[in-house]
């Protein structure tokens, strides 16, 4: 008899939403996890905090992030804009423990790889020196994005103190293209965290091939220094592959980064695998009623990545290759017009869980809100292969 009908490896906010909502279900669950705290700064937006509390059964966001009601964007097109979406930076400590119920049974251990031999899978794990294979239902994966992307979004940041000039007390900035200096095409993030201390970061959004960190580290600290920011904290460092190859390496079923359900433009996917574990949680459930545990781990896996969810990857993946060749003032005009679009258009198009059709409806808009130039170019970039000389100024 199988000691356990799910086993959930990855101990990061995907493997661990998944392990809590398969829990939730009633299944008999293994995380594979050390249980390591989260380091990365997670945010999201607030309504799909909400959406992602409501479908895990958590408590009250407001336990669970600092919301920023007005996030700024800065750009030399169209000036300073308020986006209307409230923001949200999740507090990991409190989300970790929120997403560990004493159901969820928690060891530490390496997934080596997945089997399946007639109704059972097995989870291959290597821990203490020794490979010993699990025997369960079915085995998430959820181990992060395999392989590297053709590209990378990276960035570097500083907690500092001082840095009104830069982020408004208590405020947001999610981009701002007009602070940052030299032709590189990065933009500055910042987040107040509170206590005169506030998070500065600056990002390549996409760059293949990437920016190098210690040139993104360079201008940051130049920029803070006439700033008269002051370091307090230790640095960020962000590279984030887009556009990563989905695990495939056994009957497994795969789950957050390693689905692919990383936005390949901005590298976000946190939002997306705790939005979508409750569903994950239902796919495995529905599946147990399979009985050989390859075709189990198959129908689960068709679930996560549904024929709506490849179609939307495809064409925020063609959305990518266009980004890839625009400079500096290419990036500023771009994404002034794009979040001048309405809010459910561009919010849209930065959802993996999106339905391609509100894809294409927010790619057609930003197309058509561009100036005639970058227009004419950025439609010539979705339809060419990325051979092509930079988008004009």
């Amino acid at each position: 008899m199988r000691a356990w009908d799910v086993v959930v490896a990855g101990g990061g906010p995907a493997g661990t939403a998944a392990a809590a909502a398969c829990a939730s279900r009633g299944l008999r669950v293994l995380h594979l996890s050390d249980g390591t705290p989260w380091r990365p700064t997670y945010c999201l937006w607030w309504d799909e905090l909400v959406e992602a509390a409501h479908g895990l059964g958590l408590p009250d966001p407001a336990a669970l992030a600092t919301r920023y009601a007005a996030p700024l964007v800065r750009t030399r097109a169209r000036g300073t804009r308020v986006l209307a979406p409230a923001y949200a930076r999740l507090d990991n400590a409190r989300l970790q423990d929120a997403l560990a119920p004493p159901a969820v049974t928690r060891q530490p251990g390496r997934l080596e790889g997945v089997e399946a031999e007639g109704t059972t899978a097995y989870a291959v794990v290597r821990r203490d020196g020794r490979t010993e294979r699990v025997p369960a239902g079915t085995v998430v994966v959820a181990t992060g994005a395999t392989g590297r992307g053709r590209a990378q979004q990276r960035a570097w940041g500083e907690v500092v103190s001082g840095a009104e000039a830069l982020v408004p007390p208590g405020g947001a900035v999610f981009m701002d293209w007009v602070s940052p200096r030299g032709d590189t095409p990065v933009f500055l993030y910042a987040l107040d965290l509170g206590g005169g201390r506030a998070l500065v970061e600056l990002t390549s959004l996409a760059a293949d091939p990437p920016v190098d960190l210690r040139v993104l580290a360079e201008e940051l600290a130049l920029l803070l220094r006439d700033a008269g920011a002051v370091r307090c904290g230790e640095p960020e460092r962000v590279a984030i592959p887009l556009g990563p190859r989905p695990w495939s390496e056994g009957p497994g079923v795969p789950f957050g980064a390693a689905a692919g359900l990383v936005h390949p433009a901005t590298g976000y996917s946190v939002s997306t695998a705790l939005r979508a574990a409750p569903g994950l949680a239902d796919a495995v459930v529905r599946a147990l009623g399979t009985p050989l545990a390859a075709r189990r781990a198959a129908a689960a896996s068709r679930a996560v990545r549904s024929p709506s969810r490849r179609a939307t990857g495809a064409l925020l993946d063609r959305g990518l290759e266009v980004l890839l060749p625009l400079d500096r003032a290419g990036c500023d005009a771009f994404f002034a017009a794009f979040l001048d679009l309405p809010d459910p258009l561009w919010r849209a198009y930065l959802d993996p869980l999106a339905p391609p059709w509100r894809v294409v409806s927010a790619m057609g808009a930003t197309l058509a809100a561009l100036p005639g130039p970058l227009r004419a170019a950025t439609l010539r970039g979705s339809l060419l292969p990325r051979t092509r000389p930079a988008l004009p100024r």
